[in-house]
Order: C-alpha cells, then structure tokens, then sequence
C-alpha cells in the first residue's frame, strides 16, 4: 500500500500530502475528463457508416432514425440500409420515431357523410320550425 501512496504523489506522515496529490497525480483527473469528453462527441457525431465525422448540419441525417451519416454516405442506398437496419435492431425506438398515420378515407366517402350530415342537420332545423320553435 506503501508503494501506491508513492506513486501517487501522497506519501505517508508528509506534511502537504494533499497538495502533492492535487498538484501531481490529481492533476490527471481533469486530463482524463477532457479525454472523455472528446471521445463522446466523436461517439456522437460519428457515421454510422464509417469512422468519419458526420458534422453536416443535420444535412446526412437518416430520416426516421437517430443515425448521422459522413459525405461519402449521403445517398438514398445507405440511408435505405440504416433505416432498415435501425428498425431491426431497436424496435421499439423505430416505433417511437415513426408513429403509423391513420388511414386517410377516401375522397368520395369523405364528401358523402359531409352531404349525409348536413341533410340530417336541415333535417333537424324543419322538424323545430314545424312545431313553431324559432329556428
């Protein structure tokens, strides 16, 4: 235990063993975030593709799902595969980001219960005037 003490720059019954630790080996500690945190934005920003950075803007990014793609993987046929590849490997999620739509009815159907609806609706208002209600 000695040993590691040393090695980290607190030796036992030394006065300032905590100076030593932050001013030697404690110093690495903000080094080491700073590394992670570059490694999290290249995590984050890289092509699903490949190794490159995706940094377009927004511009590569492959609809549907979260993946970002580089300028060489810019096409429809990588962003194809990807999105079928996110739908295979998180389901769930590729449901969340493209919910189904509702079936829209048909123009014709559509026009006929409006015309329905509204004979029923003069319908409604004859009947009140016939019985001497104000219409």
């Amino acid at each position: 235990m000695n040993w590691f003490l040393h090695f980290i720059g607190v030796r036992p019954l030394t006065p300032g063993g905590a100076y030593n630790f932050w001013s030697g080996f404690g110093s690495d500690i903000s080094e080491l975030a700073i590394v992670g945190g570059l490694v999290s934005v290249y995590r984050h920003h890289k092509c699903q593709s490949c190794r490159r950075l995706a940094l377009k803007g927004g511009r590569g990014t492959v609809e549907g799902t979260r993946f970002e793609t580089c300028h060489k993987h810019t096409n429809a046929a990588v962003h194809s595969s990807l999105k079928e590849h996110h739908a295979r490997a998180h389901p769930d999620l590729h449901a969340h980001l493209n919910p189904t739509k509702p079936e829209a009815a048909p123009v014709a159907e559509t026009v006929a219960a409006k015309a329905t609806g509204a004979r029923k609706a003069r319908g409604a208002v004859k009947k009140s005037t016939a019985r001497g209600a104000k219409p």
